[in-house]
């Protein structure tokens, strides 16, 4: 078995043409010495558009199945699959294990180091108290972030994780993200990343797990958001000016962090292998798209008179809801398929998969909805639609089914001259531990 240890890090989406354009520019130190040294390489998804979503190959890459094999098409639903996942089958080979936030992975494990879950999937979380206060915190943080009420306990837990994980030497990094938070909202999601990688940090050194896993979304979230004020983009579409200073370009922001936290980990860990994977990749999105989410969910189903049933948020737009009596499924489904915004009877609200016991909704709406807007649903007319919504954010990127992987094990021929499937990374990582 290979002594040293195996690190993965997962930026979520991120796309290296963009990298390599911002290199060129003077930026990004880390990731230039990464690609000069050990190149990298493109990895190839599925060919049907709708299952180019990080949360099935982010599946994929962890149980080394294509979409066809595993199955698993929405964020969550890992929790209902048998298959083993990587941690699983090296943690049955003797390996030590560790995770935090894997996209829609489940803890299934007989002891692993630590595993913090992802804010979306409902599974438990391994480690000490501080470890356990951050996840609870970040799951409530990020679902309850578009509406602004984040309740006093949760901040308290986090504030007292993030004491607990602390690094000194990124203080100034934290209080810069905290102080201009509020007018530069996507900084939230760089705090949110740096506080993920020092407790990362603190859990590995003090587990010493041979193989680990640390995903990172902000990467992923502003580029979604955000793509039209980078430098790289030279297209026509612009964001506007309520949304975004012409200026700013988030997308350097958090490529600089991801820098930061490449050269940290590369510091902290000098003997452990690292491979970097992004799962996709975007492009340019070329229309202008909102991106809406319920408020409050709960509350939503009460003024559509939906009872019996549990309600869980899922990431930006979407969310799943399980009715007490599975007889109900095909109303519910038909009261959202139904829902219209009055003066646009032809064009949804809502779209709705019925899985037979639940029901998994996404808020479509992809226009603006003001303080006029009202919707009817169920027989009811909410007329203060908008109240029910927080805005999320512009379309700026969508999804490329090609993603990039950078392994410290590969010499730069070898990782410049290839695209493999992103499954044959799974293989990759038992192969280190043979």
């Amino acid at each position: 078995m290979n002594k040293s240890n195996l690190i993965v890090l997962e930026l979520n989406e991120i796309t290296f043409p963009w990298i390599k354009q911002y290199i060129k520019l003077g930026y990004l130190p880390e990731f230039a010495r990464l690609i000069d040294n050990y190149g990298v390489c493109q990895t190839s998804s599925e060919d049907e558009y709708e299952n180019w979503e990080p949360w099935i190959q982010w599946v994929s890459m962890h149980t080394g199945k294509t979409f066809s094999q595993h199955g698993v098409f929405r964020l969550g639903d890992m929790k209902n699959s048998d298959i083993e996942q990587i941690w699983n089958l090296l943690e049955n080979k003797g390996v030590d294990v560790g995770a935090i936030c894997p996209m829609n992975a489940i803890n299934n494990l007989k002891a692993p180091k630590f595993f913090l879950p992802d804010p979306w999937t409902d599974t438990p979380t391994t480690g000490n108290y501080p470890s356990q206060l951050l996840s609870s915190a970040v799951k409530l943080l990020v679902n309850q972030n578009v509406s602004g009420n984040v309740n006093a306990s949760t901040l308290i837990s986090f504030g007292l994780a993030f004491l607990y994980f602390l690094k000194l030497k990124n203080i100034k990094t934290y209080f810069n993200y905290l102080l201009s938070s509020k007018k530069f909202t996507w900084r939230k999601a760089l705090f949110l990343d740096r506080i993920l990688v020092d407790c990362f940090i603190s859990l590995q050194k003090k587990g010493n797990p041979q193989f680990s896993t640390l995903f990172l979304n902000s990467g992923a979230h502003i580029q979604h958001h955000y793509l039209y004020n980078s430098i790289c983009y030279d297209g026509q579409q612009r964001n506007p000016s309520w949304y975004i200073e012409k200026s700013e370009d988030p997308v350097l922001e958090v490529y600089k962090l991801y820098d930061t936290i490449i050269s940290d980990i590369r510091r902290e860990f000098p003997d452990a292998r690292l491979m970097i994977a992004t799962g996709l990749s975007q492009d340019f999105y070329p229309y202008n798209t909102f991106y809406w989410r319920l408020i409050d969910h709960s509350g939503f189903m009460q003024k559509a008179k939906i009872e019996n049933c549990r309600v869980e948020p899922r990431m930006s737009r979407d969310f799943a809801i399980f009715p007490k009596n599975i007889d109900d499924t095909n109303k519910i489904e038909n009261v959202f398929s139904n829902c219209r915004i009055l003066g646009y009877p032809n064009k949804s609200v809502f779209t709705v998969d019925n899985r037979g016991d639940s029901l998994f909704v996404s808020l479509v709406w992809s226009d603006d909805i003001t303080e006029d807007t009202a919707i009817s649903i169920n027989g009811s007319l909410i007329a203060d639609f908008r109240s029910c919504v927080g805005f999320v954010a512009v379309k700026n990127g969508h999804h490329n089914p090609i993603g990039y992987f950078l392994d410290t094990a590969e010499n730069k021929t070898e990782g410049n001259n290839k695209s493999i499937p992103i499954t044959e990374i799974f293989n990759k990582i038992l192969n280190h531990f043979e």
